[in-house]
C-alpha cells in the first residue's frame, strides 16, 4: 500500500512541474504580447505624429510656403529668396516653406507636448538641420531600403522612442534642392522625430511587475494545491485500508452468524448502496435490488448481466473504470475504487461511487469481485456548482479589476479577499484588520470623506456608495477606486454582517480623461466637425462650425447639411458624394455654402462614413475647412499670372520681330539681285525670255518663304485649346522655322538628338515657347560673353515611363550661383532695363508645371549651362 502511495505522490509531483512549466511558458507569451503591443501602440503614435507634420508640410508645400506676420521669436528663413515683404498696412510678412515651418513646429511642440522633430537629411542645404547619429542611421537604412517609409529605434526601458520617416521628391523639394539634381520619387531626407514615452516606460514596469506577480501567484497557489491533494491521498489511502478491515470483518462475521449477515444487509439497505457480485469463473455478475433501484429500475427490468453496466456506463469515465477493475483484477492494487456516472432510466446521469475488492484462489488466480455502489450525485453536484461558482466569481473579479472586504460587527472580525490585495497593492502577509487600515492608503484630498461615509454607513445600517483615490505603495501611482457597502443581517444565526466591494476604476477615470480631452480638442479645433446620423441629421457640431455658419448648437442640431447650400453645387455632384459615400468610401470636394445671414462662403470638405461592426453605416463625419480666402487669393493669383502671360507674349513679340529680320534678310537680299540683274539685262538690250523665266520662278520661291516664315511666327502666337498628339519632329521643324537663321548669323551651331518614334499628347505650341525661350537666352549669352568660336546649343530628348525629359545645354560659360538661385523669379533679370522683362524664365516654369504638368530647373555644367524641361507623356 505505501508503494502505491509514495508511486501516486511522484506522479502528482510530476504532474504539477509540466503544468507549472506551461503555465509559465503562457504567462511569459502574454507578457510578450503586451510588450509588443506596447511597441506597436508607441510607433503609432510616431507615425501620426509625422503623417500629421507631413500633411501641414504638404499643404505649405501646395503653396510654395506662405507669408504670415512675424510675432515673437518667429524669424525668416534665411535661406529662402524673397523671404520677406511688407503689406499693405506696411506689416513685415515673413515667408514660411515647408522646412521652415517645420523647424518652427517642433520649437513649439518641444515647449508643450516635449516631443521634438526636425527636416533633416544626409546633405542638408541648413546646416541647423544637420543629422545626428540616429538621422545618418535612418537615411542610410532607407538609401538600402527605398520602400520603407519609417524607421524607429526605441530605449530599451522605453524611456524615449526615436522616429523617422521617408521623404521624397516632389517639384517642391526640386526647387529649393535645385543643385543636388533629384528626381521626383528619389529619397531627398526624412522628418526626424523623438517621442518619451513616460506613459509607455510606466506601462513596461507595470508587465514586468505583473509577470513577475504572475510567476509567484502560479508557483504559490501550485504548492498550496500540491500540498491539499496529498493530504486527499492521505486521507484516501487510510480510508481505503479501513475499508479493508471492515470487509475483513465482514467475512468473519459472515461465517460466525448469519444474523450478522442480515444486519449487514440493513444497513447496506439503510445507506442507499447498491450491491455487486461478479463471479469471474463463470463470468455471471449479480446486482442486487438497491443496485438497480438505483438507476431507477424494477428488479425483473434489468437482468444480471455485466452488459448492463456497460451499455449505461458514460463513455468519458469507461475507461478509467475499466482499467482500475483490471488493475485489481491483476493484483495491482488491493482495492478497487472508482468515481463514475451511470445513464438513470429517465435519460440523466447518476454520479457512482465504486468500492470493491477482488478475491483469488490459492493459485492467486482471480475468482471472485465484489462491490458496492453509493449514489453521491448530490454531493458531486454541489461540488461542481461551488466549483462554477468560485471560478466565475474570481473571473468576473479578475476581469472587473474588483475584490471584496467583509466585516461581522457581531463578533468585530474582518477579512478580505485576496483580488482586494492586488487591487490595493499590498502583500498578503500585511493583517488587515479593520477598514479603518485600509485609511493609510487614501489620498489625503479624499481620506476625510472616506471615513465619514464609512462610519456613517456602519453605525447606520444603510448601503453607501463613494469613490476615492488611493496611492500604490509600491509603485506609488494614483489609482481610482469605487465601493459599495451593503448591509445584511443573518437571523439564523443572529450576526450583523457588512460587505464592501472595492473596484479598480483607473482605467475607466484615464478613459473619462482622455474622452474630455478628445472632446475639447475637437470643439477648439480650428476647423469645422459635424456628426450625423445615418439620415444625414446633425446631431454635433463644433464650435468653429458655429463662428463659421453663424448657426448656433441649437439652431443646426436636428437639421439637414442642405440648409447650407447655396445652389451653385449641381444636382450631378451631389449625386456622385452620396453614391461614394453610400459604397463606404470617403468623400472630398469643394462646396460654396450660405452663412444664417445669407453670405457666401467656400470650404474643403471631407465626409468620412462611419460603419459598425455589422458592416452597417451609422453616422457620417464631416470635417470641413474654411478657404474663402484662399479662393480669392487663387482668383487673385490666376488674375496676375494671366496678365504676366501677356507681358511675356508682348516681349516676345518684340524679340520675335527681330528673328523675322534674321529670317527675312537673305531671301530680301537675293530678290533684290534678281530684280537688278533683270535691270541690267533690260538696259544692256540683252533681255532673254528664258532667263527671265528662271528669274521669276526664284523670286516666286523667295516670297513663298517669306510667306511661309510670316504664318510661322504667326502660328507661334497662337494659343493651344486643347492638348493635341505630336512628335518632336513637328515641334523642332516649328522652332528651327523661327530661330535657324538667327542662330547661324551668330556662328552657334544648333544640333537635337531624339529617337523620332518618340510622342505625346499635350499643348505643343507651350513646348515651343519654352524651347524658344531657353534657346534665345543661351544666344544672348553667348552675345554677353564676346564669345565667337565653337559656340553649340543641343538639345536631348529623353522618354520615361509617364514623362518626358528634354534637355537644353550650352556652353556659353554658366550662370552665377546666386543668379542660378533667383532666375525663375518673376521680374528678376540680369539684362538692361530695355534688353529684359524678368518673366521670360518665370512665366516658362509657370506653364511647365500648370500646363504640362510638368517643372523646369536649371544648374551648371562644364562650361555652359543645362535647363532640364519635364513634361507628363499624356494629358
Amino acid at each position: 500500500m505505501n508503494q502505491y502511495r509514495n508511486l501516486s505522490i511522484i506522479s502528482l509531483f510530476l504532474l504539477f512541474i509540466i503544468i507549472d512549466t506551461l503555465l509559465i511558458g503562457y504567462i511569459n507569451k502574454v507578457k510578450e504580447q503586451h510588450l509588443n503591443f506596447l511597441s506597436s501602440s508607441s510607433e503609432k503614435e510616431a507615425v501620426t505624429l509625422f503623417d500629421n507634420i507631413s500633411i501641414s508640410r504638404a499643404w505649405n508645400s501646395n503653396f510654395d510656403g506662405v507669408y504670415v506676420k512675424q510675432t515673437g521669436n518667429l524669424q525668416p528663413n534665411p535661406y529662402l529668396p524673397n523671404n520677406h515683404i511688407y503689406s499693405k498696412e506696411n506689416e513685415l510678412l515673413i515667408k514660411i516653406n515647408h522646412a521652415w515651418m517645420t523647424r518652427q513646429l517642433s520649437e513649439l511642440s518641444k515647449l508643450t507636448n516635449k516631443h521634438t522633430f526636425k527636416l533633416t537629411s544626409l546633405n542638408p542645404i541648413n546646416p541647423n538641420n544637420k543629422p545626428s547619429a540616429f538621422d545618418v542611421k535612418a537615411l542610410n537604412y532607407f538609401e538600402k531600403n527605398p520602400n520603407k517609409l519609417y524607421y524607429t529605434q526605441r530605449a530599451k526601458d522605453y524611456s524615449n522612442l526615436n522616429f523617422m520617416g521617408v521623404l521624397k521628391s516632389d517639384n517642391s523639394c526640386m526647387q529649393c534642392h535645385v543643385t543636388q539634381n533629384y528626381k521626383e520619387g528619389d529619397i531627398v531626407g526624412g522628418i526626424s522625430i523623438t517621442l518619451p514615452l513616460e506613459e509607455y516606460q510606466i506601462q513596461y514596469r507595470d508587465i514586468l511587475n505583473n509577470h513577475q506577480r504572475m510567476i509567484f501567484i502560479v508557483v504559490f497557489i501550485s504548492i498550496l494545491l500540491f500540498i491539499a491533494i496529498l493530504i486527499v491521498i492521505h486521507l484516501f489511502f487510510k480510508t481505503h485500508l479501513q475499508l479493508k478491515e471492515n470487509v475483513n470483518q465482514l467475512e468473519q462475521l459472515t461465517q460466525d452468524n448469519d444474523t450478522l449477515i442480515i444486519r449487514y444487509k440493513y444497513a447496506i439497505e439503510g445507506s442507499q448502496s447498491g450491491i455487486w457480485d461478479w463471479d469471474l469463473v463463470k463470468d455471471e455478475i449479480y446486482f442486487d435490488e438497491n443496485w438497480k433501484k438505483m438507476l431507477g429500475y424494477e428488479t425483473h427490468e434489468l437482468k444480471n448481466d455485466f452488459k448492463e453496466w456497460d451499455l449505461r456506463v458514460h463513455p468519458d469515465d469507461k475507461d478509467k473504470a475499466i482499467q482500475d477493475i483490471v488493475e485489481n483484477q491483476q493484483h495491482k492494487t488491493d482495492f478497487y475504487l472508482n468515481v463514475h456516472r451511470l445513464r438513470h432510466k429517465d435519460g440523466h446521469w447518476v454520479w457512482i461511487l465504486d468500492r470493491g475488492k477482488t478475491y483469488f484462489n490459492e493459485q492467486n488466480q482471480a475468482t471472485r469481485m465484489v462491490g458496492f455502489h453509493t449514489d453521491i450525485t448530490q454531493f458531486k453536484e454541489l461540488e461542481i456548482d461551488l466549483y462554477e461558482k468560485e471560478q466565475n466569481l474570481m473571473n468576473a473579479q479578475r476581469i472587473a479589476h474588483m475584490g471584496h472586504w467583509r466585516y461581522n460587527a457581531t463578533n468585530d472580525s474582518f477579512f478580505i479577499s485576496r483580488a482586494l490585495y492586488t487591487i490595493l497593492g499590498i502583500k498578503d502577509t500585511i493583517k488587515i484588520n479593520s477598514y479603518r487600515d485600509l485609511s493609510v492608503l487614501v489620498h489625503s484630498d479624499d481620506l476625510n470623506d472616506f471615513l465619514n461615509k464609512h462610519h456613517e454607513a456602519i453605525n447606520h445600517r444603510k448601503k453607501t456608495s463613494l469613490q476615492y483615490k488611493i496611492i500604490n505603495p509600491i509603485t506609488k501611482k494614483i489609482h481610482y477606486i469605487e465601493e459599495h457597502i451593503s448591509f445584511f443581517h443573518d437571523t439564523r444565526i443572529n450576526e450583523e454582517n457588512f460587505m464592501g466591494t472595492m473596484q479598480d476604476i483607473t482605467s475607466i477615470k484615464n478613459i473619462e480623461k482622455e474622452l474630455e480631452l478628445f472632446k475639447q480638442i475637437i470643439d477648439d479645433s480650428p476647423i469645422s466637425i459635424l456628426i450625423t446620423d445615418a439620415k444625414a441629421n446633425i446631431i454635433y457640431a463644433n464650435k468653429y462650425f458655429t463662428k463659421v455658419s453663424g448657426y448656433t448648437k441649437d439652431e443646426i442640431v436636428g437639421k439637414n447639411p442642405r440648409v447650407l447650400n447655396s445652389g451653385e453645387t449641381s444636382l450631378q455632384e451631389y449625386k456622385q458624394m452620396w453614391e461614394t459615400l453610400q459604397n463606404k468610401q470617403n468623400w472630398s470636394g469643394v462646396f460654396k455654402n450660405l452663412t444664417k445671414n445669407k453670405e457666401a462662403y467656400w470650404e474643403s470638405a471631407l465626409i468620412i462614413p462611419i460603419i459598425n461592426e455589422n458592416e452597417q453605416i451609422t453616422n457620417y463625419l464631416g470635417i470641413k475647412r474654411e478657404i474663402t480666402k484662399e479662393i480669392y487669393l487663387q482668383k487673385e493669383l490666376k488674375e496676375k499670372e494671366d496678365l504676366m502671360l501677356i507681358q511675356s507674349k508682348n516681349a516676345a513679340m518684340g524679340e520675335m520681330i527681330s528673328m523675322i529680320a534674321h529670317q527675312w534678310r537673305q531671301p530680301i537680299t537675293i530678290i533684290s539681285m534678281i530684280a537688278n540683274n533683270i535691270l541690267a539685262d533690260v538696259e544692256l538690250e540683252i533681255f532673254d525670255t528664258v532667263n527671265a523665266k528662271n528669274a521669276a520662278i526664284e523670286l516666286s520661291k523667295q516670297t513663298q518663304y517669306l510667306s511661309q516664315t510670316i504664318e510661322d511666327f504667326r502660328n507661334f502666337f497662337k494659343q493651344d485649346k486643347l492638348p493635341e498628339e505630336t512628335d518632336f519632329n513637328e515641334i523642332f521643324s516649328d522652332i528651327s522655322s523661327i530661330i535657324s537663321a538667327s542662330l547661324k548669323n551668330n556662328n552657334i551651331e544648333f544640333s537635337t538628338n531624339y529617337d523620332e518614334s518618340i510622342r505625346c499628347k499635350t499643348y505643343k505650341r507651350d513646348i515651343e515657347q519654352i524651347l524658344i525661350n531657353l534657346i534665345k537666352n543661351s544666344k544672348e549669352a553667348f552675345l554677353d560673353a564676346n564669345q565667337s568660336q565653337n559656340q553649340y546649343i543641343k538639345i536631348d530628348v529623353q522618354e520615361e515611363a509617364d514623362f518626358i525629359s528634354i534637355k537644353v545645354y550650352d556652353n556659353a560659360g554658366g550662370i552665377e550661383k546666386e543668379t542660378l538661385e533667383k532666375i525663375f523669379n518673376p521680374y528678376f533679370t540680369t539684362k538692361e532695363a530695355q534688353n529684359g522683362t524678368g518673366l521670360g524664365l518665370y512665366m516658362s516654369k509657370t506653364i511647365a508645371q500648370k500646363h504640362l504638368k510638368g517643372n523646369l530647373t536649371a544648374r551648371n555644367y562644364d562650361q555652359g549651362v543645362m535647363f532640364e524641361l519635364t513634361l507628363q507623356k499624356f494629358l
